[in-house]
Order: C-alpha cells, then structure tokens, then sequence
C-alpha cells in the first residue's frame, strides 16, 4: 500500500488510497520525501496524481499523464494504464527495461499551498538480449538459453556471423573480423535497441567488446561468457602462444582460410552431455580463418564499459591475464559458473539466470 503522506500529516489531510499492487503485483517500492508547491497557487483544487518514467536515474522523460481527477470525482484513468508519450506527443515505443514509475498524491493544503507526497515504484521489466555465439556455431547454440530468457519476458536476438552456420559459403574464409562487428552493429541498430544485454561466448567476446564501445547509450551491459576479450590492435590468435599459433596457421593453410570444427573427444571432460556434443559435432561450420587472424579496433577502452565476466571454471580456474587485468576497473565484475567452457549447452538454465540478474 503506497502511503498518501511520507511523514507526519494532519487528521484533515485529503485521503486517498493507492493500492499500486492491484495493478503491479511485483514491484518493489521506492518512496522519496514530499515536495511542496509543485502545483499553481490559483489552482489548489485541481490536485493531479501524475506518473512519469526515468531514462536514466535522476531524469525524467515524457510529461506527467493525469490519472486522477479532483477530489471526489474519482478517477479519470486507472493507475498504470495511460499510455507513456514523448515531449511531442507521440506515443513512445513500449519499453521493456524496468521502469520508474512516480505518483504524486495531494495531501492536503496549508498556507504555502498544496503539499503534495512523491511515490517512486520501479517495475523491474525488460531488457533486450544480444547473444553472440563463439567459433563454429551459429545462433541456435543459444536456443535453450533463449528460451528460458522470453518465458521470463525479455527480448532475445541471437546472432549467427557471416560466414557460420547457415550463412556460410565456399567464400566464407575472406569474411573478416570487422564484418562480425558489423554484423551484430546492424542486430542492435536494426531492431532499434535499447537496454541492451550483449553476450558473447568464446571468440566473439572480440567482436563483441567492439562492437560494445560503439552502440553508445544502447549498451546496457557486455557480458562475455568464458571469452576472449580484445584488445586494441591485436587479433584473436595474438595473445596464443607460439606453438599455439603455428598449430592453428597450418590449419587454416590446410583447410582452404578455414578454421576446422573440432572432433567430439575435443568436448571431453567439459560438463557437456554425449548429446550435447553430438549436436555441436554436427551442427558446426568452419570458421572463416580471417575473423581469427585480423586485428581489432577499439574506438573506447573497454574497460570503461559495464562488464561482466563470466568464467567457466572447468576449462581453467583462473581468467586469463588480460582479462585479471581488466577486472580491475570498477565497471568490470567476475561471475564464476562450474561448468566447461559451453555453459548454453552444459548448464543453460544457470547461464540463463545469470543473464537476468544483469537485466
């Protein structure tokens, strides 16, 4: 029950009851102080109870829409029900992130005009998640993790790269590392997103990390999920070691630019069921070897974006050094989930609820 005062008020103080869980059942609820002479001094009686939504903490967006009427006419619209609109009046496309929602309830009026109690409540809604699959895989790697993300309501855009799964081809070699920034560029413009929860697992955390720095206020938060991150100038198989690199450039001159799949004894001991490794054997695609070997351009450290790191602690206890290095910024935060290195395949109901805790 949302109270009509915050502090003390008089015994003639205007009542009116405000029950916000008759029309959100969830919502955790945030009251602030009362504010006076909010209204006009000639206008003591027409007292609106108004609701806005916060963009951003401490901003407001949109005009307050009347939902009360004066007293004892009851009221207008119910609590909740009017449609948000923006400065020109047009209806705002839905929003699906949380929302903030104020009442501004009259209290009563005294010499310095109307006194009025200020009720915040944030609904804690939706958010638009990005996933972004790692070498070999396309976007139904993500299929069971996006569905437990939607049955809890939020948007889910998962992402096959150029060149994978079913967009690949005989040219799908010369597909380059910029061209899977692009890729997940045009998911985020494309769809118009905001609030955005950008995921990406094993070699995608590269583009991913590019891609990040460069949505700008869309970005909600970058997770990688047990994935390399860039590095300014640097490629995916930069920071290997020598024989590490020699392995792989013969493969790619092997396999046409191509990066091969791996073998299903390459998924052992990885938390990952028969099944599952049946599915990923078969399922997976060369990897366009110029997406490994070209470098990445950073147009902001990424160590100033909202992260979270995600780290599988069966494929190695520790994060790598550049990433320990990076969990040293404030934005950045460490999450460790105890399975193999392909948690959407081996625990995705973990993965998923790890997700919307971001959200």
């Amino acid at each position: 029950m949302l109270p009509q005062r915050l502090d003390q008020r008089p015994a003639d103080a205007l009542p009116l009851p405000l029950d916000v869980h008759d029309e959100f059942p969830d919502v955790q609820v945030h009251l602030t102080r009362p504010m006076r002479s909010l209204l006009p001094r000639d206008e003591p009686r027409n007292l609106p109870v108004g609701r806005g939504y916060e963009d951003e903490p401490g901003r407001f967006a949109g005009p307050f829409e009347r939902l009360f009427d004066p007293p004892g006419r009851g009221p207008s619209n119910p609590v909740g029900r009017a449609p948000l609109r923006d400065p020109l009046g047009e209806p705002r496309r839905e929003r699906k992130q949380s929302l903030t929602i104020c009442l501004f309830v009259p209290s009563y009026l005294d010499a310095h005009g109307p006194s009025l109690s200020v009720g915040c409540f944030t609904v804690h809604g939706m958010v638009d998640f990005v996933l972004v699959p790692g070498a070999w895989l396309g976007a139904w790697a993500w299929d069971e993790v996006a569905e437990v993300l939607r049955a809890e309501g939020h948007e889910v855009y998962a992402v096959t790269l150029s060149g994978l799964a079913e967009r690949h081809g005989s040219d799908s070699a010369q597909v380059g590392q910029q061209q899977h920034v692009d890729d997940i560029m045009s998911v985020v413009e494309g769809n118009d997103l905001r609030d955005v929860v950008l995921a990406g697992h094993s070699y995608s955390g590269i583009p991913v990390g590019q891609a990040a720095a460069r949505i700008g206020d869309r970005l909600r938060r970058v997770v990688y999920v047990d994935s390399n991150i860039p590095t300014d100038g640097k490629s995916f198989i930069d920071g290997w070691s020598a024989e590490g690199r020699a392995w792989v450039e013969g493969q790619l001159a092997e396999s046409g630019g191509f990066w091969p799949p791996l073998a299903a004894e390459d998924y052992a001991d990885q938390d990952l069921s028969d099944e599952a490794i049946a599915v990923i054997v078969r399922r997976s695609t060369p990897h366009p070897g110029r997406a490994i070997s070209e470098p990445a351009h950073l147009v902001r450290p990424i160590g100033e974006l909202p992260t979270t790191y995600i780290k599988c602690l069966m494929d190695g206890a520790e994060p790598s050094r550049d990433v320990a290095e990076q969990l040293k910024s404030p934005n950045w935060e460490l999450v460790e989930q105890p399975t193999g290195h392909w948690p959407m395949f081996s625990q995705p109901a973990a993965l998923a609820k790890i997700f919307t805790g971001l959200a």
